[in-house]
């Protein structure tokens, strides 16, 4: 007679509740399974690593050897129904080596990943809730979910489907965390060219604000309006326009810093070059501003633009 069959227990990593947290609910792994493409289910329950391998292959021969004895004898098994205990959802792959047939991986069929009602048959398999009860482990330790070897068709298919809801819920986990990331480095390039569109407003506006200074001191009272070129250090001249330009510039250096502004030479200002400017030391253009007798605003010295100083830095800093 066969021996008594004995009732498989849980091996010390399962069922015991040890493992890390799910860091997941079940309608976000429902949400993530649904949003996956056939293919990718496909792949997600294609199952490689050695130790799983090895033992889901090991349960599976013994039973089908088990069922060879019990069909010989002609006593009838528990549990010998391999077809309505699921566990046809489910092909290991072997391949030939030294003339030994070798277990490669095992595969879920899509007559188990593709059900409309593939999480509630899962459970309805597991017997709860996604994940209640059992431990989320890591997939370095599912194949001592086969441990002991189960004994019977029904509980193969159990421990398989253990394997099943494991892979699942790790495949959406890493899905989520990916991105999370992607959201969080487009959150960063955002607050980036928020932060950079800041700056340039800024700086737009401390433009706009010399331009208006370098306005109110062209058309203060007592200002004398500049006619024709002026004529600067060198030789050169600049055209009158260019003028509250220059004055602006040494006027905005000097309220920054004390210091005036050194400015570009008279022909960059008149866009040609101009004879006797090549080499010349940069040069300094401070604007003289004094009270005009008889007027409460500031304004320009004379009409002729003798006003404009210009002065030359001597190779020792000297003015």
């Amino acid at each position: 007679m066969p021996q008594r069959q004995r009732k498989a227990r849980p091996g010390k990593n399962r069922g015991s509740g040890a493992g890390a947290q799910c860091p997941l609910d079940r309608d976000t792994i429902v949400k993530g399974w649904r949003a996956l493409t056939t293919q990718q289910r496909c792949t997600t329950l294609i199952f490689d690593g050695k130790e799983l391998v090895k033992s889901v292959a090991s349960a599976n021969r013994n039973l089908l050897f088990l069922d060879y004895r019990c069909e010989v004898i002609g006593i009838p098994r528990r549990g010998a129904d391999i077809k309505a205990s699921g566990a046809t959802d489910f092909q290991i792959e072997f391949t030939e080596e030294k003339d030994e047939h070798v277990a490669k991986y095992i595969l879920a069929k899509p007559t188990l990943f593709e059900r409309a009602d593939f999480f509630e048959y899962v459970e309805k398999v597991l017997g709860s809730k996604w994940l209640s009860g059992r431990p989320y482990l890591p997939e370095s330790e599912w194949g001592s979910l086969l441990s002991p070897e189960p004994d019977t068709w029904a509980e193969y298919t159990r421990r398989m489907m253990q394997v099943v809801e494991l892979a699942v819920t790790h495949r959406v986990a890493a899905d989520v965390a990916v991105a999370a990331e992607h959201e969080k480095q487009q959150q960063a390039e955002a607050a980036a060219a928020a932060a950079a569109a800041a700056e340039a407003e800024l700086l737009a506006e401390e433009e706009k604000a010399a331009a208006a200074a370098a306005a109110a001191a062209a058309t203060a009272p007592g200002a004398q309006p500049l006619q024709g070129p002026v004529p600067v250090a060198g030789g050169s001249t600049v055209a009158a326009s260019a003028v509250p330009t220059l004055v602006a510039a040494s006027m905005l250096a000097t309220a920054m810093g004390g210091m005036s502004a050194t400015t570009p030479s008279a022909a960059s200002m008149a866009g040609t070059a101009a004879p006797g400017v090549m080499g010349n030391p940069p040069t300094t253009i401070m604007p003289n501003i004094v009270q005009g007798q008889g007027q409460s605003g500031p304004g320009l010295n004379s009409s002729d633009g003798s006003d404009l100083h210009v002065r030359h830095r001597s190779s020792t800093g000297d003015a």
